[in-house]
This record gives C-alpha cells, sequence and structure tokens, in this order.
C-alpha cells in the first residue's frame, strides 16, 4: 500500500501487464501500479527524491519502467510482474 496520499505532478500512465489493465501512478515518495477495474494495488517502487517531488513521467514498455526525476535522485529501469 502507498504510504502517502498525496499525488505527484507526473500523469498516470495506463499500460497493460500480464493481460491486465493497469495504471501506473506516482505519489510523493512512490510509484505505484494499480488494476484499472477495481483499483487494487498490485506493487510499489519506493521512489524518494529531495523534496518529494515526481513530476517526469514513467515510461512503461513492456514488462519494464522507466523511473527517472531531478533532485539528486537519477533513474532507473526495473522489471515488473503482476505480483511485484
Amino acid at each position: 500500500m502507498c504510504d502517502t496520499n498525496s499525488a505527484a505532478y507526473a500523469t498516470a500512465v495506463p499500460f497493460e501487464l500480464e493481460g491486465q489493465a493497469c495504471l501506473l501512478v506516482s505519489s510523493e515518495v512512490a510509484f505505484f501500479a494499480v488494476k484499472q477495474t477495481d483499483g487494487k494495488q498490485l506493487w510499489q517502487i519506493p521512489w524518494k527524491t529531495q523534496y518529494e517531488i515526481d513530476a517526469a513521467d514513467p515510461v512503461v514498455l513492456g514488462n519494464q519502467v522507466f523511473v527517472t526525476s531531478g533532485y539528486k535522485r537519477g533513474c532507473a529501469l526495473m522489471e515488473i510482474a503482476a505480483g511485484g
């Protein structure tokens, strides 16, 4: 479960994972995926920046997610699955 209720600046990104319609959403301290059908969270990637700002839209391609930000955080490319 995401540990903050505050949304970040990045746009929610629709994608499909293992046949499920999903959204990749950012908060102040994490990126997380939810199912579009019921909003159930599938997984979370902790991503805290110096000022708790995630403004760059994540990029999803197949089963990979690329996230990036300034504020002394950098970037990451991660492999994802429905279970985490």
